[in-house]
C-alpha cells in the first residue's frame, strides 16, 4: 500500500473507506491466463520495431484502449535496432542504417477534472491525452507534414523542425526522458 493510500483517501471517501476497498479488492479471486494462449499470442506479434521508412509514433499517455505502453515498446525496440546496426562494423545497415522512428506523446494537462455543485466528478469528453484516438485536426497536420517532410527527403525529419511543428499542433511532446510503462505483455 505504501504512501499512496494517504494521498488518495479523500478522492475515496476518507481512509476508513480506502482500506475497505482494497480489502474487498484483496479478496476477490484473481484471473489466471492460459500460460499455453499467451506464449501463442506472443508467437503472433510480427513486429520487430524496424523501421525501413521514416515512422512516427503516437502514444496518448492515458489511452486506455491502446496503453502508451505499446508505443514505449516500440520505441525502445527501435532504439535497440539502431544500435545494434551502429555498432556492428560489418552490417550493411551499419552504412546506412538511421533512425526512422520518432516517438511523439500525447499528454493530459496539468488538471482536467470537472467536478459538480455537489462534488461529484462530470464526465469529460475530448480531454488531450486521454480516450483512443483523441486527435486534433492541428495535431493529425503536424505529423502529416512532418511524415511529408520526411519522405521527400527520405530521412526522419528531426531538431526544430519536428520542435516547432508539435508547440504549433499543441498537446503533443517529444521527451527523451519520458518512459511510459511497459504492458505485461512485454515485460518477459
Amino acid at each position: 500500500m505504501g504512501d499512496g493510500i494517504f494521498e488518495y483517501n479523500s478522492a475515496l471517501s476518507g481512509l476508513d473507506a480506502a482500506q475497505t476497498l482494497l480489502a474487498y479488492v484483496a479478496a476477490a479471486p484473481r484471473s489466471t491466463g492460459n500460460p499455453a494462449a499467451m506464449e501463442k499470442v506472443k508467437t503472433l506479434t510480427a513486429h520487430k520495431g524496424v523501421f525501413n521508412v521514416p515512422t512516427i509514433t503516437l502514444g496518448a499517455t492515458a489511452d486506455n484502449a491502446t496503453p502508451a505502453g505499446h508505443a514505449q515498446w516500440l520505441a525502445e525496440k527501435a532504439v535497440e535496432n539502431y544500435l545494434a546496426s551502429a555498432s556492428n562494423k560489418n552490417s550493411k545497415l551499419a552504412k546506412t542504417f538511421r533512425s526512422n522512428h520518432l516517438a511523439l506523446w500525447q499528454v493530459t494537462p496539468d488538471s482536467y477534472t470537472k467536478f459538480s455543485a455537489t462534488g461529484s466528478p462530470i464526465s469529460q469528453r475530448g480531454v488531450n491525452g486521454t480516450g483512443h484516438c483523441n486527435i486534433t485536426p492541428k495535431q493529425h497536420l503536424a505529423i502529416a507534414d512532418l511524415l511529408a517532410a520526411s519522405a521527400s527527403s527520405g530521412q526522419l525529419v528531426s531538431g526544430q523542425k519536428v520542435l516547432t511543428a508539435i508547440r504549433k499542433a499543441g498537446g503533443i511532446t517529444y521527451a527523451r526522458d519520458f518512459s511510459a510503462p511497459l504492458l505485461k505483455y512485454y515485460q518477459n
